[in-house]
């Protein structure tokens, strides 16, 4: 499986690897590339878009596409789990100098976030799943992001993002991380993060079964 996205080296990246697939002789039918279009080289208003999955950002995931879940036996691709690093702990004391934050662009807006009062306190709530990570599970917090990432039964690909082997041996251990997450520690969790999305609103309309239908259509009682 390959991942890329448009707007990766301005689209180069795609030209790239479509290239290389040539050179090498390889069948496009042969391989699982997935690309990413939430960022692309335009810069219209309708020329962005699409969701990402992280701990930090659950509404649209969790809440919104249920009903799509239920109904089509749909799961998720994730991308940017680890909240473009913020859940690796590294940014726990400050913004270290050469990491993304402090280099690139795009993230400037980000870290200029961490300084007000919803970054504080999501540098909170990492530090302290740094801790449970660390004490409860003897791992770091990226793996247990990810591997709690990967626990959402609607969670069916948890895109990795890595600059190093090293780095993506260190993801993979949320593979170890993943049946660890005892309903015990899922609860801390949730306890530290408290932005579980609430159930939907169905103003008093019956619940619906796993293909959509609603029970009274299904009987016959309209």
């Amino acid at each position: 499986m390959f991942d890329t996205a448009e707007a990766y080296a301005a689209g180069q990246s795609e030209v790239e690897m479509g290239r290389a697939m040539k050179e090498l002789g390889l069948r496009r039918t042969d391989l699982v590339i997935t690309t990413k279009l939430f960022w692309g080289i335009r810069t219209g208003p309708n020329d962005g878009g699409l969701s990402r999955k992280h701990m930090f950002h659950r509404e649209r995931p969790e809440k919104e596409y249920e009903p799509l879940y239920k109904k089509y036996g749909l799961g998720t691709t994730t991308f940017s789990s680890l909240a473009a690093g913020l859940l690796t702990g590294k940014y726990n004391d400050g913004i270290p100098e050469g990491s993304r934050f402090a280099t690139v662009e795009m993230f400037q807006r980000v870290a200029s976030r961490l300084q007000q009062e919803e970054g504080k306190e999501e540098i909170r709530k990492v530090r302290e799943l740094t801790k449970i990570a660390a004490e409860e599970l003897q791992t770091s917090p990226a793996a247990l992001a990810l591997a709690w990432v990967a626990k959402n039964p609607n969670t069916s690909t948890v895109i990795l993002g890595a600059s190093s082997a090293e780095q993506l041996k260190e993801n993979l251990k949320a593979l170890e991380v993943l049946p660890r997450l005892t309903p015990e520690i899922m609860e801390k969790i949730e306890a530290i993060l408290n932005n579980k999305p609430s159930p939907p609103v169905n103003y008093g309309r019956p619940p619906l079964d796993p293909l959509g239908r609603s029970s009274v259509f299904r009987t016959g009682q309209y």
